[in-house]
């Protein structure tokens, strides 16, 4: 679901399986444009090293980048524990104990963190969305509901881990989705991408 913008510069945030057709051949299609967008190569690896910087806890490096990729104003109020605080909330599943059920709760905090922002201290009252991220909780929410009916149950840290190229899947799926990455000659989500 995040794959686009991990492999290619492509931002899909609708990524539902009615906007995809699966040809004989085993290419896919996606058939919906409207919440498509082309990043650019700074754009696109600066918002991957921003979610990166908070897993890893780089609250100061977290700010700092979403000051660069526009998220937040240079004189906002948003502290870097603030800003880290809220991205744990968005990432949780990656936070907690490993493997990882999806419930509801997953739904919730989502809407939570990104949708509800009725509290007058809640962080995206500080925070300035660049317009090229506007559907970016559509990805969110879609992986969060979807992954909640399913009662699905994974390593999501792991999954994320090989998505961004430092480490080694170890899923079946992860493991044919990195052979399929090698074979086509595409860098992983914390590559350098050679096109704009």
């Amino acid at each position: 679901m995040a794959g686009s913008f991990r492999h290619a510069n492509l931002f899909q945030a609708d990524p539902h399986p009615g906007n995809y057709r699966f040809g004989p051949d085993g290419r896919v299609g996606l058939v919906d444009f409207g919440c498509v967008k082309i990043l650019s190569e700074r754009q696109r690896h600066k918002f991957v090293a921003m979610a990166r910087a908070a897993v890893e806890g780089h609250k100061h490096e977290l700010r700092d980048l979403m000051v660069q990729t526009g998220f937040l104003a240079s004189d906002s109020t948003l502290t870097a524990e603030e800003a880290y605080e809220w991205w744990a909330g968005i990432l949780y599943e990656l936070f907690a104990p490993q493997p990882f059920t999806y419930t509801q709760d997953a739904s919730r905090r989502a809407i939570r963190g990104m949708v509800d922002v009725r509290a007058a201290d809640h962080p995206v009252r500080r925070l300035s969305m660049p317009e090229d991220f506007a559907f970016f909780p559509r990805l969110s929410f879609g992986m969060s509901t979807l992954f909640a009916a399913l009662h699905a149950t994974l390593d999501a840290r792991s999954i994320y881990d090989d998505l961004h190229g430092i480490a080694e899947p170890v899923t079946p799926l992860g493991k044919q989705h990195h052979a399929w990455v090698r074979r086509r000659g595409l860098p992983l989500g914390l590559d350098a991408h050679d096109h704009p």
